[in-house]
């Protein structure tokens, strides 16, 4: 019997990133964003969602890919908080076109040594139908969010 997961590709700049759909809360409009003070290059500020302050991130600059030029994205994804570091129960990343849902079957995957490690917040590198994509550690974004964002806000 085959195994299969429900994903969507979420996409980034020039790759896509692969998450579960039951990661994904929610995919909505940017809203208003504030800064935060002080935060490292890949926070892009905070905005309140569901009476809680959710942190907005530029994946690509997260996993040391830079931020890009070019406008500012319309929508993002909101996805949940995992692991309950710090009691992050919510955070988004900010999405370059609309997400597209895909049955993610093992034989789709191809490793891919040329996208790089991602910074310790990609787990796999990989190929779907020909494109880049990655595979993140969600663990890993959620305490990055906490090491260098908690307190700074």
């Amino acid at each position: 019997m085959e195994q299969t997961i429900n994903t969507l590709l979420l996409p980034m700049r020039g790759f896509h990133v692969v998450l579960p759909q039951a990661l994904v809360a929610e995919i909505t409009q940017r809203p208003e964003v504030r800064a935060v003070r002080q935060g490292p290059q890949w926070m892009l500020g905070t905005f309140d969602w569901r009476a809680t302050r959710v942190p907005l991130l530029c994946f690509e600059s997260l996993c040391g890919r830079g931020r890009g030029e070019g406008r500012t994205s319309s929508r993002i994804a909101i996805l949940y908080g995992l692991e309950g570091i710090g009691g992050l129960a919510f955070y988004a990343m900010e999405l370059h076109a609309i997400p597209h849902p895909l049955i993610l079957r093992e034989d789709m995957l191809r490793d891919d040594a040329q996208a790089g490690a991602g910074d310790g917040v990609v787990t796999h590198a990989i190929r779907i139908g020909g494109k880049p994509a990655v595979i993140p550690d969600a663990a890993g974004i959620e305490r990055r969010i906490h090491d260098r964002v908690v307190g700074v806000q």
